[in-house]
């Protein structure tokens, strides 16, 4: 399962990289087109044949990753208003009927590109076989069908995981019980400490405010017995 979960999204990130890089050929390919039209005259033959094989790339490369990413548009006007079993389930089918068409289509389109093969058919200005990009697009479909299988594995592997652990919900809830009374504990202490702390802060302020009062008692001291002195001498 493993090994076949890898395989697939190495293929599709492979192709997601075939489809950018193709992307990126097609806009300086008309990009390129539209400057010798417009500054030289002379357009690039064979634009029109390879703006159609470079699509062809851009689209079959991006369709398996889109999918693993859940890209692709889904309509949910009717499911909106179900329950959510009845949404898994209508998924699950949905998801069936998609992996079973998606292999119909890499069919023909396998099938297509052997007709064109024995047809000898090319394109119209560059004449470049055609069969070989059809090839493309087929496997381009097997590996979207092969990616639509995995999510059918994926959804019956969490309905497998949801049914055989059950009691994650109930240890789920133990924690969350715990949770408050440790915080309100936790909570407590720290109060408990701030005013602690503000007594110690307060004891230390009085304390200072009794040292300060004591030294500039004692330096007053002094200048009251020179005062008195002069006065004592005033009889001699």
């Amino acid at each position: 399962m493993e090994r076949f979960k890898t395989l697939v999204l190495k293929a599709s990130a492979a192709l997601h990289i075939v489809s950018c890089t193709a992307l990126i050929a097609l806009m300086l390919l008309v990009t390129a087109n539209v400057l010798m039209r417009a500054i030289f005259t002379s357009p690039i033959l064979g634009t029109y044949d390879w703006t159609g094989f470079l699509t062809i790339l851009i689209i079959g490369s991006a369709l398996a990753y889109c999918e693993l990413q859940n890209g692709h548009i889904e309509i949910s006007f009717f499911t909106d208003k179900a329950g959510e079993k009845t949404r898994r389930w209508i998924g699950k089918i949905g998801q069936i009927l998609s992996c079973l068409v998606l292999a119909l289509f890499t069919y023909a389109l396998f099938s297509m590109a052997g007709r064109l093969m024995r047809a000898g058919e090319v394109s119209v200005t560059t004449k470049t076989p055609v069969h070989y990009f059809a090839y493309f697009m087929a496997a381009c479909f097997a590996v979207f069908t092969l990616a639509a299988f995995l999510k059918i594995l994926d959804m019956k592997m969490d309905d497998q995981q949801s049914a055989g652990n059950p009691s994650r919900e109930s240890t789920a809830g133990k924690l969350t019980e715990i949770r408050p009374q440790t915080s309100v504990t936790d909570a407590a202490a720290a109060e408990k400490s701030t005013e602690t702390f503000k007594a110690e802060k307060k004891d230390a302020g009085s304390g200072t405010t009794k040292k300060n009062f004591s030294a500039e008692a004692s330096d007053d001291a002094p200048s009251q017995k020179s005062s008195q002195k002069p006065h004592e001498e005033d009889p001699s």
